[in-house]
């Protein structure tokens, strides 16, 4: 079992004005190209000291954490060569690009 505080909280929750709850939007996000893109390049993931494949692995837990299953069962596990390719490009707009993705998929909450 992996144990995750990280930036959203324990909960996934995140901070109201600061950092955005995971609950029910990771699924939706990794179920299309721009979105799974979005989620390996946060600073979280990008930036993170674990090793890809143990990277790929916490990733792959929190969407089975905080997403709904209806929507988890048609999205593929993130690998660690997804997690190695998107680390030579980090993602440095953060709140801007989450934006435009939710806003492009109709997923703006």
């Amino acid at each position: 079992m992996i144990h995750c505080m990280g930036c959203h909280g324990e909960q996934g929750d995140g901070f109201k004005d600061q950092v955005p709850s995971m609950r029910g939007t990771l699924a939706r996000l990794a179920a299309f190209p721009e979105g799974r893109s979005y989620l390996l390049r946060v600073p979280g993931v990008s930036q993170s000291s674990l090793d890809a494949e143990l990277t790929a692995e916490v990733l792959n837990w929190t969407l089975r954490e905080f997403s709904d299953a209806e929507i988890l069962h048609a999205v593929a596990p993130l690998t660690a060569d997804e997690v190695t390719e998107a680390r030579t490009r980090p993602l440095l707009e953060v709140a801007s690009a989450r934006a435009r993705l939710l806003r492009s998929e109709g997923l703006a909450q």
